[in-house]
C-alpha cells in the first residue's frame, strides 16, 4: 500500500502477490472512504486499488474509518480526544481526532459514498464486506468455567490432597476427628469436589501460608469463615463448629455463582503477597482485575469545562455548586433528575450552555481503567487466551475486562484486600518482637514469623481487655472506634469477641433505621437485670422474646432478634425443614427483597413445613416469615462479623497491654475513623507523652521513643511541612547532630 501511495505500482503489486500466495482466497483489497463526499485524493487511491484488484483478480471489500456511531457525535469525539490529551479544544491538532464523516454507514449510505467509482465497483465492494462478515466466526465463551489449577509435585490429585490436608488440619485444631467433625468435612469435601473448587482451596492455603511465614498480618473476611475445610487449612480463623456457621452460606451447590474466598492483608505489605501470587502461579496466568472509571457529574463537568478553556477558578466555582456524589449506577442516563439543570438557569450565557450539554453527553461513559482494590484472577493456562490484558502503570498485569465481565467469562476471582487495621497490628507485633529479641532469653532459633506468632498468641479471654471494651475505650481499634460503635459497646456491655460480633452486626444502617438495635438492647438489658438480680429468666420472660418456643435454641444468643443471616438459614432449616441449600436460596431472595411468585411458593412451603415439624400455627408461622423477611435484608453475615471481631479484639488487647506502642502505630498509619488531632488527644488522655519531631530521635512517621527511661510518642519528620522524603532519609542517616551547622 505504501508503494502504491507514491505511485510505484510494480513493487506494490509484488507485495500483494506474496500476500496472495500466503492467504489464498482470504485476501481482499479494501476501499475505504469517508462518510462525507470522497475527495480527489481518495478517488485516485481507490482507482489505483481497483486496477490492482483487476490485475490480480482480488475481491474488494468496503469500509469506513468509524470512530462514533451517529454523525452528530463528531463533536463529542473531538471533546473526549481533548480530555484524553489534556488540551483545550482550540489547541487540539487535527490529527488528534477523527474528522467529520467517521460514523457508521448503512449499506445505502456506503454505496452512495462509493458512488463516484466505476459502476460495478461499489456493489462488489459492499458485497465483499458482507462476505467477510459471513466468514468471521466469534464465539465468546460466556458461562464456561475456567477455574485455576495447581501443580502438586509428589502429591495426589487436588481432591485427595485437599482431603488429606483438611483432615490433618482438623486433628491439629481439634485434637481428634469426632464423628461430627468428620461428617462435616465429608459433606464439604464432597461439595467442593463436585463443583471443582479443590484447587482454589489449595491455592488460597498457599497464599495464606506465605503471608504468615513472611510476617504479613492476615485475616479472613466474608462468608468463607463458614467453611470447616477452610478453617482446617488455616485459610480462616473463626471456628465454624463453635459458632454454628453453615457451609451453604459460603458454598451452595444450588447457587450458580462461585464462592468468594476473600482475605484481608496488611495494607503496607499487600503487594508483597500479590507479587508471590504472580511468581508462584505464573505471570502469564495471573492478573489484577480492572475497574472501569466512568464520568460522573463532577468529573464530566470539570473535564468538559477545562476542554472549553475555562480558567481553573471558574471551573472550581462551577463544581462547588454540584453535589459531591451521584448515586446512579454506571452508564445510567440522567432522566429523573438533571444534575446540571440549576446551573443552566444560573449560567445562561455562552459558553456555559454548550459546556453543560457536552458534559451531560459524556455522563456514564468510560473514562479510564483502574485497578480493583483486591481482585486477582488466576487462569488454568494463558490468561490472554481467555481475556484481554494490559500492563498497568504500577507494573502489574491487569485484565481489560471489569469484575462482572471476568465472572461471565468463567474466571474465578479472589480478593486480597489491604486494610490499615492489620498494618497497625503488624507494627505493634514487630515492636513487641524486637523488645523480646533484645531481652536475654533462651538461645533457641527464632521462628519464621514472630509477628504472626505474637498476634495469633493473643488470648481469646483477658479481663483487662474486657474492661477496655466494656468502658468503650476503643479509639484507634479496628471497626469499633466510632462514636456510635463505642455507644453500642457500652449499651451491650461488650466483654468478648462474641459481644463484638453482636456490636458489628448491630451498628449498621439497616438495624439502626429498622429498630432492630433498639429491640436487641432492650432485651439485653432485661436479661442482664434479671441475671444481676440472680433470677433465672422465667417462662414468661422467654415467651416475650420468642414467637414460638421452637425458636429459642435458634435465637437465644441474640435474645429472639434475627441479627445474623445464618439465623435465617437455621430457622428455615430447623423450623420448616428446608435443606440448607434451599434455606440459603431463600435468604438470598429475601435479602434482595424479591417478591415474585417464587417467593410465594417458598412462603407456602415454609408455612407447611413449620406446621409439620413443630405444629406451628399458620398465623404464628406467618409472623415468623414476616420477621425473617424484614430482617433478612439487614442481616449481617455472622462469619464476617466473627472475622472482624477477632481483629477488633486483638486491637483492643494491644491498646490495653501496649498502649504507647499501639498509639504510635495508629498515628504512624494515619489513624482510621478520626483525624490525627483526636488520636493525639486520646494519647494524652491515656497519660502518654507526645513530643514534636526531634531531629535526633524522630523517624519518618510517628514512632515510640525513650526519653530519660520513659516512653514518648515522637512526631515524625514527615509532619514537618515541605520536608522531602530524601531530606528525611539524609537526616536519619546523618544523625546525631551536635550543632545547627551539622
Amino acid at each position: 500500500a505504501a508503494w502504491l501511495a507514491i505511485g510505484q505500482a510494480a513493487p506494490g503489486r509484488w507485495v500483494f502477490e506474496q500476500l496472495q500466495a500466503f492467504f489464498l482466497d482470504r485476501l481482499y483489497l479494501e476501499l475505504q472512504v469517508s462518510a462525507a463526499a470522497p475527495d480527489e485524493a481518495e478517488l485516485r487511491w481507490c482507482t489505483n486499488l481497483l486496477r490492482l484488484a483487476k490485475n490480480l483478480r482480488l475481491p474488494l471489500v468496503s469500509s469506513v474509518d468509524i470512530h462514533y456511531l451517529q454523525p452528530e457525535q463528531a463533536s463529542l469525539q473531538r471533546l473526549v480526544s481533548a480530555i484524553r490529551l489534556n488540551l483545550p479544544l482550540n489547541e487540539l491538532p487535527a490529527q488528534a481526532y477523527a474528522l467529520p464523516g467517521a460514523h457508521f454507514l448503512d449499506q445505502e449510505a456506503l454505496l452512495a459514498a462509493l458512488g463516484r467509482l466505476p459502476v460495478d465497483a461499489p456493489q462488489r465492494a459492499v458485497q465483499g464486506t458482507l462476505e467477510v462478515a459471513e466468514r468471521c466466526q466469534f464465539d465468546l465463551p460466556v458461562g464456561v468455567h475456567h477455574y485455576p489449577q495447581i501443580d502438586l509435585p509428589g502429591e495426589p490429585n487436588p481432591d485427595q490432597a485437599l482431603r488429606q490436608r483438611a483432615e490433618a488440619g482438623a486433628i491439629q485444631r481439634y485434637g481428634l476427628l469426632t464423628d461430627e467433625i468428620q461428617a462435616r468435612l465429608d459433606h464439604e469435601l464432597e461439595t467442593i469436589q463436585t463443583c471443582g473448587y479443590a484447587s482454589l482451596f489449595l491455592i488460597m492455603q498457599e497464599i495464606i501460608r506465605f503471608a504468615r511465614q513472611a510476617g504479613v498480618p492476615v485475616s479472613s473476611r466474608g462468608s468463607a469463615a463458614s467453611s470447616l475445610v477452610a478453617h482446617c487449612l488455616g485459610i480462616t480463623t473463626p471456628d465454624p463448629i463453635r459458632l454454628s456457621l453453615y457451609f451453604e452460606r459460603f458454598l451452595n451447590p444450588m447457587r450458580v455463582t462461585p464462592p468468594d474466598i476473600d482475605t484481608d492483608l496488611c495494607s503496607r505489605r499487600r503487594d508483597q503477597v500479590i507479587h508471590f501470587v504472580y511468581e508462584r502461579f505464573g505471570e502469564q496466568r495471573v492478573a489484577m482485575v480492572s475497574t472501569i472509571n466512568r464520568f460522573r457529574s463532577r468529573s464530566a463537568l470539570r473535564e468538559t469545562a477545562k476542554a472549553y478553556g475555562l480558567p481553573p477558578a471558574q471551573v472550581s466555582a462551577l463544581l462547588e455548586k454540584l453535589p459531591y456524589r451521584w448515586g446512579g449506577p454506571p452508564g445510567r442516563e440522567i432522566a429523573e433528575e438533571d444534575v446540571y439543570a440549576s446551573l443552566e438557569s444560573e449560567y445562561p450565557h455562552p459558553p456555559y450552555p454548550e459546556i453543560f450539554r457536552a458534559a451531560r453527553a459524556i455522563l456514564g461513559l468510560p473514562r479510564h481503567l483502574t485497578i480493583h482494590p483486591g481482585g486477582v484472577v488466576i487462569a488454568p493456562g494463558l490468561l490472554s487466551d481467555l481475556a484481554p490484558v494490559q500492563l498497568a502503570p504500577k507494573g502489574v498485569t491487569i485484565t481489560q475486562f471489569d469484575l462482572v465481565s471476568v465472572g461471565r467469562l468463567g474466571l474465578l476471582k479472589i480478593d486480597l484486600l489491604g486494610i490499615r487495621g492489620l498494618t497497625v497490628l503488624g507494627d505493634v507485633a514487630e515492636a513487641i518482637a524486637t523488645e523480646r529479641a533484645a531481652a536475654p532469653t533462651r538461645a533457641s532459633a527464632p521462628r519464621p514469623s514472630p509477628v504472626m506468632e505474637i498476634l495469633e498468641s493473643i488470648p481469646d479471654q483477658d479481663e483487662t481487655t474486657s474492661q477496655t471494651l466494656q468502658a468503650a475505650r476503643t479509639i484507634g481499634c479496628f471497626q469499633i472506634e466510632s462514636p456510635g460503635m463505642r455507644a453500642t459497646l457500652r449499651e451491650i456491655q461488650a466483654r468478648s469477641t462474641d459481644d463484638l460480633m453482636v456490636a458489628l452486626a448491630l451498628y449498621r444502617p439497616g438495624p439502626l433505621t429498622g429498630g432492630l438495635k433498639e429491640a436487641f438492647v432492650e432485651r439485653f438489658k432485661t436479661h442482664a437485670a434479671q441475671r444481676q438480680a440472680r433470677q433465672a429468666v422465667g417462662a414468661v420472660g422467654r415467651a416475650a422474646f420468642y414467637l414460638h418456643p421452637a425458636l429459642e435454641p435458634m435465637l437465644q444468643e441474640t435474645y429472639g432478634v434475627i441479627l445474623y443471616q445464618e439465623q435465617v438459614l437455621r430457622i428455615a432449616h430447623e423450623l420448616a425443614g428446608f435443606s440448607l441449600s434451599d434455606a440459603d436460596l431463600l435468604r438470598r431472595a429475601m435479602s434482595h427483597f424479591d417478591l415474585d411468585r417464587q417467593m410465594q411458593v417458598l412462603k407456602e412451603k415454609f408455612l407447611q413445613g413449620a406446621a409439620r415439624k413443630h405444629q406451628v400455627s399458620e398465623a404464628i408461622a406467618g409472623r415468623i416469615w414476616d420477621q425473617m423477611a424484614a430482617f433478612a435484608g439487614y442481616g449481617f453475615p455472622k462469619a464476617h462479623a466473627a472475622s472482624y471481631a477477632e481483629v477488633a479484639w486483638r486491637a483492643a488487647w494491644c491498646k490495653t497491654h501496649y498502649p504507647a506502642v499501639f498509639m504510635a502505630a495508629v498515628l504512624a498509619n494515619w489513624g482510621g475513623y478520626y483525624s490525627q488531632r483526636i488520636y493525639l488527644t486520646e494519647a494524652r488522655r491515656m497519660g502518654l507523652t507526645v513530643k514534636p519531631p526531634l531531629v535526633d530521635l524522630a523517624q519518618a512517621e510517628f514512632s515510640l521513643g525513650w526519653l530519660k527511661g520513659q516512653p514518648a510518642l515522637v512526631m515524625g519528620l514527615g509532619q514537618v511541612k515541605e520536608l522531602t522524603g530524601r531530606t528525611i532519609q539524609r537526616i536519619i542517616q546523618g544523625r546525631p547532630f551536635a550543632t545547627l551547622n551539622d
